[in-house]
């Protein structure tokens, strides 16, 4: 975030700390005239659950890409934020969708899915 403090030269023990992220603790060994020093924070990571049914059951899941297996798929850790779902299943349409997944939440996504040419009610 670039927020800067002033430090004399010297030995100093800097604690950082900024939400959603790890702490980080560092010793700095400041010398005359020196003018910065950066301490990166890394991100925390955080996580949802996703459980997908489908009728008719047996429907292969992948999530971004990834495939984790059939329907009923049990819950299932993912991060928090965006994602793309897919349900294939032989002789049926593929079913697409983006997903939202919520930080410590449980997602419960079921649908049906349909034969070519199958109307689907809306």
């Amino acid at each position: 975030l670039g927020k800067k403090i002033m430090l004399h030269a010297g030995k100093h023990k800097v604690r950082a700390e900024l939400t959603d992220h790890h702490d980080r603790v560092e010793t700095l060994e400041i010398e005359k005239g020196e003018k910065t020093h950066d301490i990166t924070l890394k991100e925390m990571t955080f996580y949802g659950t996703l459980e997908v049914k489908t009728e008719p059951a047996g429907a292969t899941v992948s999530v971004d890409g990834k495939e984790l297996g059939p329907t009923p798929l049990a819950p299932t850790e993912l991060t928090e934020g965006k994602h793309r779902i897919e349900l294939r299943k032989e002789g049926f349409d593929l079913f697409m969708r983006n997903i939202s997944i919520g930080r410590n939440e449980p997602y419960l996504f079921e649908t049906k899915l349909f034969r070519p040419g199958e109307k689907v009610d809306e």
